[in-house]
């Protein structure tokens, strides 16, 4: 596992925690996940892509959301 390969799994893994934060009823957050997958197609999706451009377009905006967000954070 090189450099990049450490770097897109600890992006896919935050994203991922941001996207399911962000779609549970049980957790308040202020922002809000605009997504027509499931869970099981948002992993597959972070499993064989290896960075953001090879995701679908609307996993890409919410992936750019969450960069935005965890740079404020």
């Amino acid at each position: 596992m090189n450099r990049q390969d450490v770097e897109w799994s600890k992006f896919a893994s935050g994203l991922l925690g941001y996207i399911d934060a962000g779609l549970s009823r049980f957790i308040e957050t202020d922002y809000k996940i605009d997504l027509n997958m499931s869970m099981g197609e948002i992993l597959h999706e972070l499993q064989e892509s290896t960075s953001i451009d090879q995701l679908s377009s609307d996993l890409q905006r919410v992936a750019k959301e969450y960069e935005r967000h965890s740079k404020k954070q």
